[in-house]
């Protein structure tokens, strides 16, 4: 929402309509968005949180149309972007956590679009999604220059970006003996859901269990949530003022923007002695 209020500010001043697209996952039900996409009376395109394999990316590119996307893929070949250097944030993250002495971390991804949340093993490099991908790298490196290995990382695919999804995907880590003492999602919405799951098990934020978020949401201040602060509103005002006048110059055509990381109390050390899952007898209802 705070990417569309920018957008929908920088097309105000030019007294400029604005066509919402929605494109889904890129599952199987989305070829129907090819059509959608090639048949839009618009004169340029703002592609934002669409995944790497979606289907109407083709389509998207042969109208031969003004391009806008809100990261900073090295691929997306003639397309302008804006957005900040991922992996750097996410290195911040990792940092962070290992400063205060975790060691065993759990990250909750996105990108991937499993059916139901899903630990997985492999590779960072093996996730497909290009956000995810580059914020998995950022943690593994910022991890990596304090000793702590990928072993040491369990990575949960998510389905979707919700507050429900991330309290699911933080239940499968949770319920693990000996459980992660620090979880990263990345995004706060996911990062909110890890906090419902701890509220439930009796978990307290901050000090049995460390939880960062990403992007900075309004709710994230009310809910102490540390996370990266990346300018949302920001991001999509200027990518429509690069749809509406691109630069001559190729080079201003990739606007970086600021982040910053926000310690709040969701994150603090690391918890000494053994640490096991709670029992079904101890949650909340």
């Amino acid at each position: 929402m705070e990417f569309l209020g920018g957008l929908a500010e920088a097309a105000e001043r030019g007294r400029n309509g604005l066509l919402l697209i929605p494109l889904g996952d890129g599952g199987p039900g989305a070829h129907g968005a090819e059509e959608t996409v090639g048949q839009a009376a618009v004169d340029g395109f703002c592609v934002h949180c669409v995944p790497d394999w979606h289907p109407a990316l083709p389509a998207l590119t042969t109208r031969g149309l003004p391009v806008v996307v809100s990261d900073l893929r090295p691929e997306a070949g003639t397309a302008m972007g804006v957005g900040i250097e991922e992996a750097a944030a996410a290195r911040e993250i990792a940092r962070h956590l290992v400063a205060l002495g975790h060691r065993r971390i759990a990250v909750l991804g996105i990108g991937e679009c499993p059916p139901a949340p899903v630990v997985v093993a492999g590779h960072w490099r093996d996730v497909r999604h290009w956000v995810g991908r580059e914020r998995l790298r950022g943690y593994a490196e910022g991890l990596g220059e304090r000793g702590v290995g990928w072993d040491d990382v369990t990575v949960v695919h998510v389905p979707g970006v919700s507050r429900e999804s991330g309290a699911v995907a933080a239940a499968l880590v949770l319920d693990r003996v000996p459980r992660p003492t620090a979880i990263v999602a990345m995004a706060d919405v996911l990062a909110l859901g890890v906090l419902d799951a701890l509220d439930v098990r009796g978990l307290r934020p901050g000090a049995d269990i460390s939880v960062a978020g990403f992007d900075d949401i309004p709710e994230a201040a009310a809910a102490g949530l540390t996370t990266v602060r990346q300018p949302s509103r920001d991001k999509g005002r200027r990518a429509g003022e690069l749809l509406l006048d691109p630069p001559d110059d190729p080079s201003a055509r990739r606007v970086v923007l600021p982040f910053a990381l926000v310690v709040r109390a969701s994150t603090g050390p690391a918890p000494t002695g053994r640490e096991t899952a709670y029992p079904a007898s101890t949650r909340r209802s």
